[in-house]
């Protein structure tokens, strides 16, 4: 039920509890515990009932670090981040909860990360916003396509050493 319990915590931290994301949880609680369809929302009733009953996510935190080896905790933050993202936007309170949950499930900072990018959702360009042969990111030359950049940079010549003062 901790796992059930987080799930929907997160789902909800953004106010909505979504129908992607309801999916979602039923989908990851399904494919995690190899639950039948029947059993999958009876888990889920039940960790609604803890939610709505109880403020403190400790207690499930807790079973989730005596019951849950360190692999499988990540793979549970990947989890949140999925319910997280499933409505296509991350909530600054979703954020939060799962840096919090992370640290009290002694998941790392760097796996935390690493688990959101996995699950960020790729934004998808328009084929009027490609250009292949611009550069547009404003470090490297603005909107001037790459071969003026490459002839700009053949045409610098190289500077020479300055010497060092000597004091």
């Amino acid at each position: 039920i901790a796992v059930a319990v987080l799930l929907i915590e997160a789902a909800r931290m953004d106010d909505t509890f979504a129908p992607s994301e309801r999916r979602i949880i039923e989908r990851l609680l399904t494919a995690k515990f190899a639950l039948s369809h029947d059993m999958t929302m009876k888990l889920m009733e039940r960790a609604e009932a803890a939610v709505a009953e109880t403020a403190q996510l400790h207690p499930f935190t807790r079973l989730a670090v005596e019951k849950m080896v360190p692999e499988q905790r990540v793979k549970l933050i990947e989890a949140l981040w999925e319910v997280a993202y499933a409505d296509g936007i991350l909530d600054p309170e979703e954020d939060v909860l799962l840096r919090r949950i992370a640290g009290l499930i002694y998941v790392s900072d760097h796996d935390r990360i690493a688990t959101r990018q996995r699950q960020q959702p790729i934004p998808q360009l328009q084929p009027d916003q490609i250009h292949p042969q611009r550069i547009g990111n404003g470090r490297l030359g603005g909107d001037r396509d790459l071969g003026d950049r490459q002839r700009s940079l053949a045409q610098q010549q190289p500077r020479p050493l300055e010497p060092h003062a000597r004091i």
